[in-house]
């Protein structure tokens, strides 16, 4: 097997099975992971409500291939040599149980009130549009003398009004973190010498090893962008993306300040890196007399 359990790419070589998804998109790692290393991956490669909704999208896909294979089949059509590689790994079963398992997972979140405030904003418009559709077609059966359907759509009525309200308490969560936060923090903390080395030496010659610093400076950043780009998740619009690299930038920036502001020497008067002692001084009763006339 190839690839990582992070990621969702514990998956088979590929000369032992082809695909009809291209490798290594998030639609070949959904059908080829065990349940078992999908379970392991989904939180990660999908933490936000919108992204888990995206791959429940996705696997519905997956599955509508699966069953044109079965019509293929059905009808005696042969499979071409992708399709028999894909029909033979993937089955419908262990797609039905990862969506299901997705939107398990999606319930929970609202549930627990894990939100952003684009998937909070999302919810409220549908259940909102819900209702209206629900109390009109309550007010049509009563108008039509049904008085059972107009209860049986009063109880479902009462149920989105109450998921309403829940929505409406949701306090939004800031956008999550970035997989590879860690390692990128390793790095800042490697980049900020060099940074200040580089703007110290801006006007001059570099001696080789201030060169060589820079040169280093220069891999760091790089291997940055490259973690950053790795941190992006399954279904993860630019927007959403985006957000949570400014979070990431934000965080550093407010760091270095903060360290900058702990190393700058305390302040005195008189361009000294100390404040002189105060002198205090006794007051006597003969210092209190009056002086003589």
């Amino acid at each position: 097997a190839t690839g990582s359990e992070e990621d969702g790419t514990h998956l088979l070589d590929p000369d032992e099975s082809s695909s009809l998804f291209p490798e290594g998109t998030a639609e070949h790692k959904i059908a080829f992971t065990s349940l078992n290393v999908f379970e392991r991956v989904i939180t990660s490669m999908c933490p936000s409500w919108l992204q888990k909704k995206g791959c429940v999208t996705a696997i519905d896909s997956i599955k509508a291939i699966v069953k044109s294979l079965d019509d293929k089949l059905m009808y005696g059509q042969p499979l071409e040599e992708s399709e028999q590689a894909f029909y033979d790994e993937v089955s419908m079963s262990s797609l039905e149980d990862k969506q299901s398992l997705v939107r398990e997972l999606m319930h929970k979140q609202v549930d627990d009130g894990r939100l952003l405030s684009t998937e909070k904003q999302q919810l409220l418009d549908h259940v909102s549009e819900r209702l209206n559709k629900l109390e009109a077609e309550k007010a049509e059966a009563e108008s039509q003398g049904k008085a059972k359907k107009a209860q049986n759509m009063a109880g479902i009525i009462e149920k989105a009004t109450a998921r309403k309200e829940k929505l409406e308490s949701i306090v939004p969560t800031a956008p999550h973190q970035l997989k590879k936060q860690a390692e990128i923090n390793k790095l800042r903390a490697e980049l900020a010498p060099l940074l200040k080395l580089e703007a110290s030496t801006k006007g001059r010659l570099l001696s080789v090893k201030e060169s060589q610093s820079i040169a280093r400076k220069e891999e760091i950043e790089e291997e940055i962008r490259d973690l950053e780009e790795a941190s992006r998740g399954w279904f993860e619009s630019d927007e959403l993306f985006q957000a949570r690299l400014s979070k990431s930038r934000i965080s550093a920036r407010d760091s270095t300040t903060t360290n900058k502001k702990k190393s700058a020497p305390p302040k005195g008067k008189g361009g000294g890196g100390t404040t002189p002692a105060r002198t205090t001084v006794w007051s006597t009763p003969a210092s209190r007399k009056a002086p003589a006339k």
